[in-house]
């Protein structure tokens, strides 16, 4: 799937499969069900989460 740009923000994603796809500069913040491994998979993959006041995690591509 083509998440690039999506605000996912608030989403229930508890059975989702990420795994594959696109998700740069997707918005996930403050979405359930996602691991904290599968988090950190997804930003090194340029997702963006904002998970409470001044904690935001933004990567891109290069």
């Amino acid at each position: 799937a083509d998440l690039s740009g999506a605000d996912l923000s608030g989403a229930n994603l508890i059975v989702a499969n990420l795994s594959i796809a696109n998700v740069k500069k997707a918005n996930f913040s403050y979405s359930n069900g996602i691991s904290k491994e599968i988090k950190q998979d997804l930003i090194k993959r340029g997702a963006i989460f904002e998970d409470s006041l001044g904690d935001r995690s933004l990567t891109t591509s290069r």
